[in-house]
């Protein structure tokens, strides 16, 4: 589960850059040569060229763009596979802003205790199709808008030896 703390730091992550998805699960894309086609990728690198949008700050007007100018058929794709809303999302604001997301803290996990469903993207199958979004959104575009940056932002002083009286955001999760 997020703490109010990350989920504050977060949204005052977003404040400073508004015109970028900020959130939490990181995401990236690579080239395969041996296949010539991209791949979605999920492992923890310190390489992010998208942000999964159901733990993440963006502007209402993304929300807006996505639904009246998505380009091609991504929209009726995404709608008749219920999946890669996210991954469209990302493409969007990246192609029309020509900026990466912004992943906020140093956490990699973030499952719900209580929930019993399996890990959906532990799934090859579920990183198979997200790969064939990647690869179908590209073509759709015309080119990759996904930009991949090496960055994070994380409070200050969060893991310094400091009295938690001075620290702004005491509780961040456990990595």
């Amino acid at each position: 589960m997020m703490t109010a703390d990350e989920l504050e730091f977060g949204y005052q992550v977003w404040r400073e850059f508004p015109d970028r998805i900020v959130g939490f699960p990181p995401r990236n894309v690579l080239w395969n040569n041996d296949t010539r086609s991209w791949k979605y990728d999920s492992e923890w690198t310190n390489e992010v060229s998208m942000v999964l949008t159901g733990v993440a700050f963006y502007h209402k007007y993304w929300s807006y763009v996505y639904t009246t100018q998505l380009p091609g058929n991504i929209k009726e794709w995404v709608d008749a596979n219920m999946n890669c809303e996210d991954i469209a999302m990302n493409f969007l604001v990246s192609n029309l802003t020509g900026k990466a997301p912004i992943k906020v803290t140093p956490r990699k996990k973030f499952k719900c205790g209580e929930c019993t469903s399996g890990d959906l993207s532990a799934n090859e199958a579920h990183m198979v199709e997200r790969s064939q979004c990647v690869s179908h959104f590209t073509h759709e575009f015309g080119t990759m808008p996904l930009k991949t940056v090496e960055f994070r932002a994380d409070p200050v002083l969060y893991m310094d030896n400091f009295p938690e009286k001075l620290k702004l955001y005491n509780n961040m999760g456990s990595l």
